[in-house]
């Protein structure tokens, strides 16, 4: 299967759990799928050829824009690659669950349980690259 296809395929599952069924909430939906495409697309991609990204780490600087971004972690002997929001004040984004950081900027993301939570153990960001389409997924990694 190609990512393309895999791409394809996440779309016509996220069309088939929106349509017609209110108990669904799109915004999460689309959440979801924007990060399996990451996983499925663009994480692969970016392992296979490592140089040619551009990682910037958070100690010399935190994006500009407030938005999604490809991150990376390390913590307690794990690397793992998520995409977070940022945002230059978290309150703007929730008042309830950042209600003490008022004016400051950060890594956050959403628990569909739990809210909104600040992430402090990002090293490294870039913007989300752009997948090339017509690249196979491996079937094992």
């Amino acid at each position: 299967m190609t990512r393309d296809e895999t791409v394809k395929l996440l779309i016509e599952i996220k069309n088939y759990l929106c349509s017609g069924n209110p108990i669904w909430d799109v915004s999460l939906i689309d959440e979801a799928l924007r990060e399996a495409i990451v996983d499925v697309a663009i994480i692969p991609q970016i392992l296979k050829d490592w140089n040619s990204y551009q990682w910037i780490p958070v100690s010399d600087r935190p994006p500009a824009k407030d938005g999604r971004y490809l991150t990376y972690h390390s913590t307690h002997g794990y690397s793992y690659y998520k995409t977070c929001g940022f945002a230059n004040n978290l309150y703007k984004v929730d008042k309830y669950d950042f209600h003490d950081c008022k004016g400051k900027a950060g890594f956050y993301d959403l628990d569909s349980e739990y809210g909104y939570y600040k992430i402090d153990d990002v090293e490294a960001w870039m913007e989300i690259p752009k997948y090339k389409e017509k690249e196979t997924i491996p079937n094992k990694v």
